[in-house]
């Protein structure tokens, strides 16, 4: 029989090395489109994106937590402050 626990473990782990990266991809993606639109919400990053509305607020949660993103002002009519990364 083979060693079916050895090949999950690989392909596993390849599938969460590729999820790091996407992950990454994805903020930094946020991030550019935030440049460009700072007023946006994440149901409009969501679309524009190509995104689901939960991971878009699970990224700029991660981005405000890693001190790359400030909310400035309320839900409407506020707008994302990109912290310098100089």
């Amino acid at each position: 029989p083979r060693n079916t626990k050895k090949t999950h473990r690989k392909s596993t782990e390849k599938a969460q090395k590729k999820h790091r990266k996407g992950t990454e991809n994805d903020k930094e993606t946020l991030l550019k489109y935030l440049r460009k639109q700072p007023k946006s919400s994440a149901r409009v990053l969501a679309l524009a994106l190509k995104l689901n509305e939960p991971s878009v607020r699970y990224h700029l949660r991660g981005l405000q937590a890693e001190g790359k993103l400030r909310r400035i002002g309320p839900d409407k009519g506020g707008y994302w402050e990109i912290i310098d990364e100089t």
